[in-house]
């Protein structure tokens, strides 16, 4: 009973194969690479591995601007940059009024504080406020997928909230709101 299980299952395996393979084949993707402003390949085309093969990994892992630049990214570093205002809604205030009260109450619910932190962990990244050598929200996934530990949440949720809470932009600021004519 066991062998023939076995021989179901590679006969299975060898038949997803050969589909596999007929339909790789059948795959006509235009090269598109040397036309001006599309340089760009999805993951799923063929050669997507290969493609990054060509790059050292110091250009692609310590210093990502390089491959933005080269997909047609660039950032401005010029003297007319506009700077990111992250509390035009008033979420990064609302994060902070949140963080502070649940790192005030002494019966802080594990989950409360996680989604607290995930949030928080939204905006710093979404605003670039932060550094990304670390994600904020990779280390609010490994506080989730480990034992509940309240203290290096509030650690968590203090760290988010101080570097936050200087972006909060008072009610009534000019910054706030959208600036006129963005409604077409």
């Amino acid at each position: 009973m066991k062998s023939l299980r076995l021989f179901l299952i590679l006969v299975a395996s060898t038949a997803l194969n050969f589909f596999c393979d007929a339909q790789d084949a059948q795959r006509n993707i235009p090269d598109v690479s040397k036309i001006r402003g599309f340089n760009y390949e999805s993951a799923p085309t063929i050669g997507h591995n290969e493609m990054w093969l060509q790059y050292s990994s110091a250009e692609t892992v310590r210093d990502p601007s390089i491959v933005a630049a080269l997909m047609g990214f660039f950032r401005n570093r010029g003297p007319d940059v506009m700077p990111e205002v992250p509390d035009r809604e008033g979420r990064v205030t609302a994060a902070v009024v949140a963080n502070n009260k649940w790192i005030a109450n002494t019966n802080a619910d594990w989950q409360l504080g996680l989604d607290l932190a995930e949030r928080s962990a939204n905006l710093l990244e979404a605003a670039q406020l932060i550094a990304m050598h670390d994600p904020p929200t990779r280390q609010v996934d490994l506080l989730r997928m480990g034992q509940p530990d309240m203290t290096a949440l509030r650690a968590l949720v203090q760290k988010f909230t101080d570097i936050l809470e200087p972006y909060q932009v008072p009610v009534g600021d000019p910054q706030r709101s959208r600036p006129p004519g963005w409604i077409r």
